[in-house]
């Protein structure tokens, strides 16, 4: 691979993770608040392959949620 083909994919990659962290919702079992994380702490949380470790805005919860899309 040259260095053209890893600048398009880690680009992609970014564009892909922004797009997912700006249409996807979380909600807390704790609260029930529903909520979106801004993009930088959405690519840099600790994942697993359907869940990203979140913290509730309303009530401070941290716990590895599965995101929903669209508008709640």
């Amino acid at each position: 691979m040259d260095q053209y083909t890893v600048i398009i994919i880690v680009a992609a990659v970014i564009i892909f993770s922004v797009v997912k962290s700006l249409t996807s919702r979380f909600t807390c079992p704790n609260c029930g608040t529903s909520f979106k994380v801004n993009p930088i702490s959405y690519i840099f949380a600790p994942h697993s392959f359907n869940k990203r470790l979140v913290k509730c805005p309303n009530c401070g919860h941290k716990e590895m949620l599965a995101s929903k899309f669209g508008k709640e």
